[in-house]
């Protein structure tokens, strides 16, 4: 279980996750297939996943797509307890380097709260539990299983951890 570094009520007054520039964003969440399965069944018939990412629905606001799974209401996922890795990982990314074929928790500085904290030491602190969760063998042999977890995301993006799968 992956204890969370934000309190969700930061990021519910936030208005950058979950929303997308196009539908199909390197940014969408890319599902392990047991998430693809469990998203799946938690929403039948409603088409929760696209590809193998969660699905996408164009947004009110000209030229975004919100996550399926988003509600824009309350600002918040209608599967927050069950949301997949990715989701429960941000504002962490695991990115492969396309250069080296490295991979690395990496942070996204899109993210206000990541922008502003990730220098602190208790930020530094939760990244170096955040890494040693994800090299536990367990967690290593699940990257090697479901590789399309491993994305080249674009920018530039502090490093904290190498994910030695």
């Amino acid at each position: 279980m992956i204890k969370q570094l934000l309190d969700c009520s930061v990021c519910l007054q936030c208005r950058g996750c979950c929303r997308f520039s196009e539908g199909n964003s390197i940014w969408v969440p890319v599902l392990s297939s047991a998430e693809q399965d469990s998203v799946s069944k938690a929403c039948p018939g409603e088409g929760v996943v696209a590809g193998g990412r969660l699905a996408t629905v164009p947004a009110p606001e000209e030229g975004l797509h919100y996550c399926v799974l988003f509600s824009p209401s309350g600002n918040s996922c209608r599967l927050y307890s069950r949301r997949p890795l990715e989701c429960r990982l941000y504002p962490f990314l695991i990115n492969l380097n396309p250069d080296n074929g490295r991979v690395f928790l990496c942070l996204d500085m899109n993210c206000p709260f990541a922008a502003e904290h990730h220098k602190d030491s208790s930020f530094r602190e939760y990244a170096g539990c955040l890494a040693e969760y994800l090299n536990s063998p367990a967690r290593l042999e699940f990257f090697r299983r479901e590789k399309r977890l491993l994305q080249s995301y674009p920018g530039e993006m502090p490093e904290f951890a190498e994910i030695k799968i």
